[in-house]
């Protein structure tokens, strides 16, 4: 519940959740939704009100196991008073099943078998929206090496009712697919690593995305140990609206401007952790992400949901791009932890950070990184102290 001084509107938030199981638990249930409430939103005795449920059903006993689930969120459903929720609007039933062996056999721990489907439409109105079929497979042998794949996509086209950022109007999403796998080594060893690439492919000309995930992991002793991880994804001929470098969509004339565009995200992460006892510890996790989006040609988003050419180019008189954007986020975060009784401790934490927006997006790595090092930082500490109070101590006494 927030309640608001002044003119402001308040807001209330309630929600019941239900869990049922079989005698032995083998099946169960799940029921469950909430309601929000807006009150004085549009005008001193207007209640807007909203809600979402769910219900579902599952088997999750034994080496197979399947479920179904239904959920709906109306269109004036806004829990953002108390939490955060990007879009409502939606109803999506789901089914899933899976197949796993927990005993070992051959050179096998465990391997598993699953797969999903997902069909979505929206709440108002009631029309189609998404469906997405998902296959996995994978397995641990005796030596602690896992691996597996995936792969999941659409086989039909969907509907994208919010990317276009007006209401009633829609993008037509061409059907597309993904694979991927993974690799993970024994982390028992003091070297080990993880491996995951993807790709996804759309039934749309050059539309084509790539990602890489690589992380090893080192144990130099029973004190030290870090773990590097470092991931790039590239998107091209991605498709979305033309916004502008304040998040603006571009619409001209009533004419709603799309994009074809690449993108490019890196992320790169070291995570350092010192062990002094079993009391005691500090670690220190450094963190840069670097994210830029650049447009190439400008399309006409027409009443069907497809795209038609357009005469916008997206740039003023001096050739500068109203849309393409460069994000830099770099943190460093230091954590003492001393607990120093059972269920109490000492904490003491350093944060810095550099949060830079640009339109730089033509150079490379090291030049961006060099200009992120040159931005504004925020420094923080915070020492925070938690004791642990036994009641019954003091009944005892």
């Amino acid at each position: 519940n927030v309640m608001r001084n002044g003119r402001t509107y308040d807001a209330n938030c309630t929600a019941l959740s239900s869990q049922l199981n079989t005698k032995g638990n083998k099946f169960g249930f799940d029921v469950g939704g909430r309601v929000s409430q807006q009150f004085g939103l549009y005008s001193d005795e207007d209640v807007t009100t909203g809600y979402t449920a769910y219900l579902g059903g599952y088997k999750k006993y034994g080496n197979f196991t399947f479920g179904a689930t239904y959920s709906e969120e109306s269109d004036t459903y806004d829990p953002n008073d108390l939490g955060y929720l990007q879009n409502n609007n939606s109803r999506v039933l789901s089914g899933n099943y899976s197949y796993r062996t927990y005993e070992p056999k051959g050179v096998f721990l465990r391997k598993w078998y699953e797969g999903s489907v997902t069909y979505g439409r929206l709440y108002n109105p009631n029309v189609f929206t998404s469906m997405t079929l998902y296959q996995e497979l994978g397995a641990t042998t005796k030596k602690w090496l896992a691996y597996g794949m995936w792969f999941y996509g659409s086989p039909v086209k969907g509907y994208d009712y919010f990317e276009p950022r007006v209401p009633g109007r829609y993008y037509e999403l061409p059907e597309h697919i993904v694979a991927s796998g993974f690799i993970s080594t024994d982390y028992r060893k003091q070297f080990a690593f993880d491996f995951r690439p993807e790709i996804i492919k759309f039934n749309y000309k050059d539309w084509i995305e790539y990602s890489l995930f690589i992380s090893p992991r080192f144990r130099f002793n029973d004190k030290l140990s870090m773990i590097l991880s470092t991931s790039y994804n590239a998107q091209y001929g991605d498709q979305g609206s033309a916004l502008t470098v304040d998040g603006v969509p571009t619409i001209l004339n009533d004419t709603i401007v799309y994009s074809i565009r690449d993108r490019y995200t890196w992320e790169n992460i070291a995570s350092v952790k010192y062990i002094f006892t079993n009391k005691m510890a500090v670690t220190l996790r450094v963190r840069h992400y670097w994210g830029k989006l650049v447009y190439n040609s400008f399309h006409e988003l027409k009443q069907d949901g497809t795209l038609a050419p357009h005469w916008y180019t997206g740039v003023d008189a001096n050739g500068n791009s109203y849309h393409n954007t460069s994000l830099n986020i770099f943190n460093i975060d230091m954590v003492y932890t001393w607990v120093f009784a059972p269920g109490s401790e000492l904490r003491f934490v350093w944060k810095n950070s550099i949060f830079d927006y640009t339109q730089k997006v033509f150079v490379n790595y090291a030049e961006d990184f060099k200009l992120t090092m040159q931005a504004p930082q925020n420094n923080g500490i915070s020492l925070k102290l938690i004791y642990y109070l036994d009641v019954l101590r003091f009944k005892r006494m």
